[in-house]
């Protein structure tokens, strides 16, 4: 079993053996895209389709708040969040 510390780390691992080379902010927005977690928890993502759209818009807020705080957009390019998914699935 792997934390979210420990999966968000092989994400970002996975993500930098993928071309194009990843730039300093991609790295960081692969490094931070379980942080929601931290303040609502984690949970599987079957049961975060169960639960629906409204889960998806309060992890979003969240998100776009912790991008702030650390320097990056509130929303990412759709190419970035493709990106992020994939080394993420792949880490999962």
């Amino acid at each position: 079993i792997f934390s979210v510390a420990q999966h968000t780390l092989l994400g970002e691992a996975i993500a930098r053996r993928h071309p194009p080379q990843l730039d300093r902010t991609l790295r960081l927005a692969i490094l931070l895209h379980d942080a929601p977690e931290y303040v609502i928890g984690d949970m599987i993502t079957p049961f975060k389709a169960v639960i629906g759209e409204s889960y998806k818009a309060v992890e979003q807020r969240l998100l776009g708040a912790i991008h702030l705080r650390f320097g990056l957009p509130p929303a990412l390019p759709a190419a970035a969040v493709k990106r992020i998914k994939q080394a993420d699935r792949e880490a999962a």
